[in-house]
């Protein structure tokens, strides 16, 4: 009689333990961040008045008229979901880099606004040249972008050591960002 309300007693917990893991597995699953549609890389963008259909996440226009050399504009890193407007919908931020065809990489911020229908890009804030980016994070109703700088005075080819972070705000009457200062 005691082994049976042992072997019981046994099984009753391991149940019990089975049950906790799958509560647990879905609160879980609940705080996952949800997936970024691709539909978000999907963008036209414009820097210094060139205009960039990306695809994928990439887009090319000739360097110059006639050359061989391309003007490539692509998402970096991870896209970062966040409501940066406050309409319940999730918007994205997107780091762009920008290979125009000479030596310097330029790096620029971008939200991509869900309207609903799809996304529309916002203005592109410039972040620097040949800068390392170190991600973007969604917190209090803004995109922080953290990337390593140089000095100033220090040389391009002097590798980014100094932190930095830009904070985006967004202005839902001109669908642009800005730096906060």
């Amino acid at each position: 009689m005691a082994k049976r309300l042992y072997l019981w007693l046994l099984v009753a917990a391991v149940a019990a333990v089975a049950v906790l893991i799958a509560v647990m597995r879905s609160s879980l699953k609940d705080q996952e961040p949800q997936a970024v549609p691709s539909a978000a890389q999907n963008l036209t963008v414009t820097i210094d008045q060139q205009t960039f259909n990306l695809r994928d996440g990439v887009a090319q226009l000739p360097a110059a008229r006639g050359s061989a050399a391309k003007n490539t504009l692509r998402v970096v890193g991870a896209l970062v979901p966040g409501d940066i407007n406050g309409d319940g919908k999730l918007d994205t931020a997107l780091l762009l880099a920008n290979e125009p065809g000479g030596s310097g990489t330029f790096y620029y911020g971008v939200v991509a606004v869900n309207d609903g229908d799809g996304y529309r890009a916002s203005n592109a804030l410039p972040l620097g040249d040949r800068i390392k980016p170190q991600g973007i994070h969604f917190t209090d109703g803004r995109f922080v972008y953290s990337f390593l700088e140089r000095k100033p005075g220090e040389p391009m080819a002097t590798e980014p050591t100094v932190a930095r972070t830009v904070v985006v705000r967004f202005d839902p009457e001109t669908n642009e960002i800005s730096a906060v200062s």
